[in-house]
């Protein structure tokens, strides 16, 4: 993870519990668009 010289993150390597939260949020999302 290297970080600029502004302090922005110039890569973002995703880890399992984050993918697990996309998942779970993109369920959600989809649960959402078919209910309304």
């Amino acid at each position: 993870m290297a970080a600029n010289a502004d302090g922005r993150k110039k890569e973002v390597l995703p880890t399992k519990m984050t993918l697990k939260r996309y998942e779970e949020m993109s369920k959600c999302l989809e649960k959402a668009v078919k209910t309304s």
